[in-house]
């Protein structure tokens, strides 16, 4: 799992310099709104840029 960790921080850290994420949560139910709230976490935690 470590190793897999390694390979998805650089990727971040290679990818969020020039691109941005588009992220439209699903509006359905409260779990889902959970997942939405945790993936804006996310991506404000690892200064990535959205759009909402």
């Amino acid at each position: 799992m470590t190793k897999m960790k390694l390979k998805f921080d650089l990727l971040l850290k290679s990818y969020h310099l020039s691109h941005r994420f588009v992220y439209k949560a699903n509006p359905s139910n409260a779990g889902v709104g959970v997942i939405a709230s945790a993936t804006y976490d996310f991506f404000e935690r690892n200064a990535l840029t959205y759009i909402p």
